[in-house]
C-alpha cells in the first residue's frame, strides 16, 4: 500500500472543512508528522493535540511496516523539495515537459 497525500489547491474546499487554505502548507505538514506519530508503538505525544498519557488516539488499520505506509507527495504540497525527501518516500508529479521533469528529478535526488 501506498498512501498518497496533497495539500489541495481549490480554495472553495476548505471553508467546507473549516479550514484556511493560505495553512495548508502547514496543515499538511502536521497532518504527515501526526499520521507518522501514530503508527509508532507507545503512547503518542503531539503538543498542542490535547492528547496526554491518558488519551490514546490510533489509525486503523495499524500498519505491519514499523515505520508505517509509505508517503507519497502530489505535487508539492507547499513544500520544499528538501522537506518532501526528508518526510516522504515519493513524490508524485503532475505532467511536464521533458526538461522540467529533469529538473524535478534532479532536485528530488539532491
Amino acid at each position: 500500500m501506498l498512501l498518497g497525500l496533497a495539500s489541495g489547491d481549490r480554495p472553495v474546499e476548505y471553508p467546507l472543512f473549516g479550514r484556511d487554505f493560505d495553512g495548508r502548507g502547514t496543515a499538511f505538514r502536521e497532518g504527515v508528522e501526526t499520521l507518522r506519530a501514530t503508527w509508532r508503538p507507545g503512547p503518542l505525544h503531539l503538543p498542542g493535540s490535547g492528547l496526554g498519557p491518558d488519551r490514546r488516539l490510533e489509525v486503523l488499520p495499524r500498519p505491519v511496516a514499523p515505520t508505517g505506509i509509505p508517503i507519497a507527495v502530489a505535487g508539492d504540497a507547499q513544500q520544499a523539495p528538501a522537506w518532501i525527501a526528508e518526510h516522504a518516500d515519493a513524490s508524485l508529479n503532475y505532467p511536464r515537459d521533458l526538461g522540467a521533469l529533469r529538473l524535478r528529478t534532479r532536485e528530488w535526488r539532491n
